[in-house]
């Protein structure tokens, strides 16, 4: 003889099963912004000439880096441009002075800071700045990781200048 059983749902089962599809909905919006997941497609094309500041480099590289190098990210090995314009400028750093009882700049010796304007194609997308290919964002501020011909180093851009192109 066989009993049949018979399944009954409680508030327990309820209860448990809402909470499991809560988690399951909430991890999904998680991993959806996490992977940064882009629909719009309403983006402006142009390029970019933009300023990578490198601060205190030793003065005897600062012939390293040339017009027309091209500069590679140093992290993930993308073309982020060609150089357009190099600079430099003493290293200032603060030090105090006791006479004056106040912080004032000093040339640091041996040391430069280094400016080169890189251009690259991009586009501009919900206000954001990207490079073409690599797909890169451009933040001012945000450090950056340059590998060029003859230098190595890590610096910070300092400006982003956009030139639209024509339609």
């Amino acid at each position: 003889m066989s009993e049949k059983r018979e399944f009954k749902f409680n508030v327990i089962d309820i209860v448990l099963t809402v909470i499991i599809l809560a988690v399951v909905a909430f991890a999904s919006i998680m991993l959806v912004n996490a992977f940064g997941v882009n629909t719009s497609t309403d983006r402006t094309e142009g390029v970019f000439e933009y300023t990578i500041e490198f601060k205190g480099i030793l003065d005897e590289l600062q012939d390293n880096v040339k017009v027309g190098d091209t500069i590679i990210d140093g992290q993930k090995r993308y073309n982020i441009g060609q150089t357009v314009k190099v600079s430099v400028e003493p290293h200032i750093i603060d030090v105090y002075d006791k006479d004056k009882d106040e912080m004032v700049g000093a040339k640091y010796p041996g040391n430069v800071n280094l400016k080169i304007t890189v251009r690259k194609d991009g586009y501009i997308m919900d206000d954001n700045y990207y490079l073409e290919e690599s797909g890169m964002r451009l933040v001012v501020g945000a450090g950056i990781s340059v590998h060029a011909p003859h230098l190595c180093s890590y610096g910070y851009i300092s400006e982003i200048n956009f030139i639209p192109k024509e339609k």
